[in-house]
């Protein structure tokens, strides 16, 4: 996930928990991210929706931090992280096989 302001943008792998229209054009939105520290990686924001397709979402949450959540794919994963980290998130504690229940946003 994104979240970007004039300093670099945060990249992590998230898994979305939950999604409920909350109006039109806004979600809220319940994710784990997976490389936050532990008691800091479940989130819930107010998204309010900019751009969507088929493989991504794009808007900014009540705070005005834009997110942009992506299909995860092994070579976004590969480009993007150090092996360390690679191995950090399959040996997480989050539940599921996790190239098919995460997504990136970035």
């Amino acid at each position: 996930m994104e979240r970007s302001t004039l300093a670099e943008p945060d990249c992590s792998p998230v898994k979305i928990l939950a999604i409920v229209q909350a109006g039109r054009r806004l979600l809220k939105i319940g994710f784990y991210e997976a490389f936050y520290p532990e008691g800091a990686r479940e989130k819930s924001i107010n998204l309010r929706i900019q751009v969507h397709n088929t493989t991504s979402l794009t808007g900014t949450d009540d705070e005005g931090r834009r997110y942009v959540f992506l299909e995860l794919t092994r070579e976004w994963l590969l480009a993007h992280f150090k092996h360390e980290d690679i191995s950090q998130l399959l040996d997480s504690d989050c539940p599921g096989d996790i190239l098919d229940s995460f997504h990136f946003t970035s």
